[in-house]
């Protein structure tokens, strides 16, 4: 795959942060509870698609969508979006339902799709021989989780502690999403905060 053809893949991977919008979006008209619906549902209706495309492809709807952004080894598994929902859900449970699932939520969806396509396009030195991040998309990342977090708390403590978060899980070499792993661990590292003031 040429090079500008992994951008334009990149960058439709990540309309999925886009959808993350709404659920702000949702929070800013219906609260806590109503973007936690909002989430449920969609979660619902995806993973219901997700169950067709890979149990009954040939009457999965969307087979251009998957054909433009979905990655080899992501074929015949979840997609990112699955994993996105779920990381999301999770940062409302261990948040016990408050702001700092949607601070951390927001926080992933403009610092991942940063770092993603910061690394994509610019990107010159990997973090680890095996994967595919670099230092370049892990500081754009955090940057944008940085601005992210200051922009919706003007709290400059929790910003860089979130931008720091974004660098290590993003610098992590393991086996786990980082659409799941990243609303997690920054909503935990909020109610950490919290719970050190």
């Amino acid at each position: 795959m040429n090079s500008a053809s992994k951008i334009r893949r990149e960058l439709l991977r990540k309309t999925l942060h886009i959808f993350g919008v709404s659920i702000y979006l949702t929070y800013l008209k219906f609260g806590v509870e109503g973007s936690f619906l909002y989430l449920l549902v969609c979660f619902s209706i995806s993973l219901l698609f997700e169950i067709i495309r890979l149990k009954a492809y040939r009457y999965f709807p969307f087979k251009f969508i998957i054909r433009e952004v979905v990655r080899d080894e992501e074929r015949w598994k979840f997609g990112a979006h699955i994993y996105f929902f779920i990381g999301s859900i999770l940062a409302f449970i261990i948040s016990f339902f408050n702001e700092n699932a949607i601070i951390g939520i927001m926080c992933m969806v403009f610092s991942d799709a940063a770092g993603a396509i910061v690394g994509v396009t610019v990107g010159k030195h990997r973090i680890s021989r095996r994967g595919r991040k670099t230092v370049e998309g892990a500081v754009a990342g955090g940057t944008v989780a940085f601005l992210t977090a200051y922009i919706m708390m003007k709290n400059l403590v929790a910003s860089i502690v979130l931008a720091t978060v974004y660098i290590i899980v993003d610098s992590l070499n393991i086996n786990i999403n980082d659409n799941l792993l990243l609303p997690v661990c920054f909503t935990l590292a909020l109610n950490i905060l919290v719970f050190l003031r």
